[in-house]
């Protein structure tokens, strides 16, 4: 069960945090980076620099000699590619090393599997989420595992020298996770946000097992190095730009007709947020098609070509959140798009795929119910690989109860947490794989300021982009 906050928007705006920009409009090579400040919201906040700055952790990447200048290790204490820093406030010592032991392999894991130059940081918190509440009053957070999210993103796409001819890839832009852009060659400097991934697990759940625990685990318990490797995989790029409207926006979206379509970019005042432009897709977004072979990047163009109108309507606002969803839904053609995609994604079990052959979780088999906001899409079908060597990217955990992570590995003949399918995935998003460096270079978007990506708002106070998915669990059934 995904547990959604009951005014998203009110969430949205609440968290938004008023940036002024330290750059004029018209200083030439303006690259946007895109940070989620924290995993238990899906905002995410624009921040605009100029190509030239003085952080230490970037430098030109133009060539293989200075790309390696950008390598930062640490003293080999594991065989971990993944730098923690870990908070853990509300639990005792031994807990807490448990729970960091958890982290750092989990690390581990993944970095056996992925090559990874630049090491990753993580800030990754052990807390309570129901802090001076009783356990069974604390609300829908009482079932909340823990989230992680990738805490920034760039604007970019693959350079077209390595595409082939008539790729999509080619004439758009995608959110590339900072996990995954540090860890490639790109044309500009870059300021990397201080972390990589983001994460937030709940230390009041009482059915966590820890490897370092003295007893076995039991038949209800879960083992926490299962979730947060799945959850540090969020973290990687496995993340959608996608929304169901009326599940985001329940008081003004149409519940007759859903339709799913990509973040939106919002800035203003908490009275009247104005819609500014629709988010990227992210790279993962970018490898969906349906069982026909249609990109989801093809549904979407007639939506990513509209944009509302000028005029204010109902809310008093040119584009206004209001008037700029009643515009869209009143638009025809890019609405119809919207709806058809929504459509495609619920019409059945494994309606997407990835890498032509490599079936998504669109709906359950035994649920009657449509797009579900963090499972859809960002998983891989459940009923398909719950029992084989791509487990650990289902969105339920059932059959990960009472056995630790690396006996489900051995359980199903893996050499390792990722399948050959979800190595593939990996390595189609950028990832290198098995010490094998990435066959991807990164044109990073500069200057972008037309209708149908970010607009020249982004540099305006208090901008925030909502909608890309956190990673969210719950101890019902759902790993997200």
């Amino acid at each position: 069960m995904l547990l959604q906050p009951a005014g998203p928007l009110a969430l949205l705006l609440s968290t938004a945090l008023s940036l002024s920009s330290s750059v004029a409009a018209t200083t030439p090579n303006i690259i946007s980076r895109y940070d989620r400040p924290s995993p238990s919201s899906p905002n995410v906040i624009p921040h605009t620099f100029p190509e030239s700055h003085d952080n230490p952790d970037s430098s030109p990447s133009s060539s293989p000699s200075s790309f390696q200048h950008r390598l930062h290790r640490r003293a080999p204490t594991t065989n971990s590619q993944f730098d923690i820093t870990f908070k853990c406030p509300d639990s005792s010592a031994e807990q807490c090393q448990w729970a960091q032991n958890g982290f750092e392999r989990a690390g581990a894991y993944i970095s056996s599997l992925l090559t990874i130059p630049t090491q990753l940081k993580v800030h990754a918190t052990f807390k309570s989420f129901c802090k001076n509440k009783p356990y069974d009053e604390c609300g829908p957070t009482s079932s909340i595992l823990g989230y992680a999210a990738p805490a920034a993103y760039f604007p970019a796409r693959p350079s077209t020298a390595i595409l082939k001819a008539g790729s999509p890839l080619a004439a758009s832009w995608f959110l590339y996770p900072q996990a995954l852009v540090k860890q490639l060659r790109y044309d500009t400097d870059l300021q990397f946000a201080t972390f990589d991934i983001v994460a937030d697990f709940n230390s009041d759940i009482r059915t966590w097992w820890f490897k370092d625990s003295p007893k076995p685990i039991t038949a209800n318990q879960t083992d926490f190095d299962y979730v947060i490797t799945h959850e540090l995989t969020h973290g990687l790029g496995w993340d959608t730009s996608l929304l169901s409207f009326d599940q985001v926006f329940t008081d003004i979206a149409s519940k007759t007709t859903p339709y799913v379509a990509p973040s939106v970019y919002f800035h203003g005042s908490s009275g009247a947020p104005v819609a500014d432009a629709w988010t990227f897709l992210t790279s993962f977004d970018a490898l969906i098609k349906d069982t026909k072979g249609r990109a989801v990047t093809d549904y979407l163009t007639p939506v990513q070509s509209w944009w509302g109108s000028d005029a204010p309507n109902g809310d008093g606002e040119p584009n206004g959140l209001r008037s700029f969803i009643a515009s869209f839904e009143a638009s025809g053609g890019p609405f119809s798009a919207a709806e058809s995609l929504s459509k495609a994604i619920v019409a059945a079990p494994k309606s997407l795929r990835v890498n032509q052959n490599t079936s998504l979780f669109t709906v359950a088999d035994d649920k009657n119910v449509g797009f579900e906001m963090g499972s859809s899409i960002t998983h891989l079908d459940y009923t398909s690989y719950m029992n084989s060597q791509e487990f650990l990217m289902v969105p339920y955990d059932n059959n990960g109860r009472g056995t630790p992570l690396m006996d489900i590995v051995k359980r199903n003949n893996g050499t390792g947490v990722y399948g050959p399918e979800s190595l593939q995935i990996m390595r189609s998003m950028g990832w290198g794989i098995g010490g094998a460096p990435s066959a991807i270079d990164l044109t990073i978007g500069k200057n972008i300021q037309v209708g149908d990506a970010f607009s020249l708002a982004i540099r305006m106070e208090g901008g925030v982009l909502l909608g890309l998915a956190t990673g969210l669990l719950t101890t019902l059934v759902t790993l997200v």
